[in-house]
C-alpha cells in the first residue's frame, strides 16, 4: 500500500536564476522550458501535481511514495522577502536556487534566515546553468544550513533528469522529517 502526504515546498533565490523554469518542469508544464524571455515572479506563484516515488523498501519504511506536491515558485525580490518568514510555518521544505554563471553565492547565503524552522535536511541548494551556458564555476555557500544541503549542478538543456532526480531527493528527505515529526509527537502523547 503506497502512503499519500501533502508536501509544500518553497523554490527560492536571488532574481533571474531560473526558478519559474525549473518551477515548470518539475511540474510537468513544458511549454516554457526553453524559454528565453525573463518574466519576473510578482510575489509568489503556486503549483499543485502529484508525484510518486518508488524506493527499494530497504532505505526507506515505505516502497511507493505518493506526494501531493504545492510547489511555491516565490520571487527573487527582495521587496516579498519580509512575507516568507510569516508563510514559512506552512511549509515542509525550501529548494534553493541558484546560478554560478551570476555569481550569486553571498546573496543565497541571505536567503536560510528567512526560514528559520526548516533544517538542512528539509532543503536542497540547485546551482543553475541558465540556457547555453558554458560555465565551469563553482558554488561557494558559507551558510550552515547550505553547507548541509545536498547540491545539484542543474541545467535544462543539458541535463534536465538532475533536476527531477534533485528534487525527488529532497521530497524523499522532506517526507522522513516529517515523518520523525510525527513519531515524535505520537510518542509525547503516548507518555
Amino acid at each position: 500500500m503506497a502512503d499519500t502526504s501533502k508536501v509544500t515546498i518553497f523554490v527560492v533565490g536571488p532574481s533571474k536564476v531560473g526558478k519559474t523554469a525549473i518551477c515548470n518542469y518539475i511540474a510537468e508544464l513544458s511549454d516554457s522550458i526553453n524559454s528565453s524571455e525573463y518574466h519576473p515572479t510578482q510575489g509568489v506563484r503556486i503549483l499543485e501535481f502529484d508525484r510518486k516515488i518508488v524506493s527499494d523498501g530497504k532505505t526507506h519504511k515505505w516502497k511507493e511514495l505518493n506526494l501531493e506536491v504545492e510547489l511555491w515558485d516565490c520571487s527573487g525580490d527582495s521587496e516579498f522577502h519580509s512575507c516568507w518568514p510569516v508563510v514559512s510555518t506552512q511549509i515542509q521544505g525550501v529548494l534553493f536556487v541558484t546560478s554560478p554563471d551570476l555569481k550569486q553565492d553571498r546573496e543565497l547565503d541571505l536567503w536560510p534566515d528567512l526560514f528559520p524552522a526548516i533544517k538542512s535536511n528539509q532543503c536542497a541548494v540547485f546551482a543553475h546553468r541558465l540556457v547555453n551556458s558554458s560555465s565551469k564555476s563553482k558554488v561557494k555557500m558559507i551558510h550552515k544550513t547550505l553547507i548541509k544541503a545536498p547540491l545539484f549542478y542543474t541545467s535544462l538543456d543539458q541535463d534536465p533528469e538532475a533536476i527531477r532526480d534533485g528534487f525527488d531527493l529532497l521530497l524523499i528527505n522532506v517526507y522522513a522529517a516529517m515523518m520523525e515529526t510525527k513519531e515524535k509527537e505520537e510518542k509525547s502523547i503516548a507518555g
